[in-house]
């Protein structure tokens, strides 16, 4: 095809003709871990109940380079790739309740305009499609907090206190959307409707544990019950 030759696809390490090769795939190491809630409590995390991590970036350092491509190059097969491998392993490792919902971590409107697309909302969107489970925009991010990639724990957290703000609106997606489509209009919800007891929080990447910590805080101030988080990566 014409694109492919003036823009032709090249793989995480740079290889030509594929965005990812079968030896990248290989490296791609997928070791799912769960940190329950004494391990966040150690960390000083004091809102989230659990997290469940597909893999970390120790274990599979070229993760890291895919989940950077998938949120800032919009390749739509490394992003489904990283939706099919999420979904597989919530199946097998972290069976999610039938009475749940899920809810992306929201990005500031300024950064989904910038970005084009919440790679949040991408996971939480194909989590949803395969799991039966709604998924409600339940938060707001009320200010930019900048990139978190350079600051320390305390600064994230500095950062991001009081960033958040509920938002009950509904979301319901089409099952057979591109990757990159946008969501189906539901109906929005007024604010006196109730917060879900049961909340799954999703991510890419949990580092400090700041953002979801945020977010677990503000949805439990709402209403929520129980606020676990699912994400790609931990650092």
């Amino acid at each position: 095809m014409l694109l492919d030759y003036l823009f032709p696809k090249q793989s995480l390490q740079g290889e030509e003709g594929a965005w990812m090769t079968e030896e990248e795939l290989r490296e791609l190491r997928i070791v799912p871990r769960i940190f329950e809630t004494s391990d966040l409590r150690k960390r000083g995390i004091r809102s989230l109940d659990r997290v469940f991590a597909m893999s970390s970036y120790h274990s599979s350092p070229l993760l890291k380079k895919a989940i950077h491509t998938f949120k800032y190059r919009r390749i739509p097969g490394l992003a489904l790739f990283l939706q099919q491998e999420l979904q597989k392993s919530v199946e097998s490792r972290f069976p999610l309740s039938a009475t749940a919902v899920l809810c992306p971590v929201p990005l500031h409107r300024f950064r989904k305009f910038q970005r084009g697309f919440n790679q949040a909302e991408m996971l939480s969107r194909y989590l949803s499609l395969l799991s039966n489970l709604p998924m409600l925009l339940l938060l707001r991010r009320i200010r930019s907090t900048g990139h978190q990639t350079w600051r320390g724990r305390k600064e994230r957290w500095k950062a991001l206190k009081g960033a958040f703000r509920p938002s009950i609106r509904s979301s319901l997606w089409l099952r057979a959307t591109p990757v990159f489509a946008k969501a189906t209009p539901g109906r929005r919800d007024d604010t006196s409707m109730p917060m879900p007891k049961h909340v799954y929080l999703v991510d890419d990447v949990f580092t400090t544990g700041a953002t979801l910590e945020e977010c677990a805080k503000t949805l439990k101030a709402a209403g929520a019950e129980r606020v676990e988080g699912i994400v790609l990566a931990y650092d």
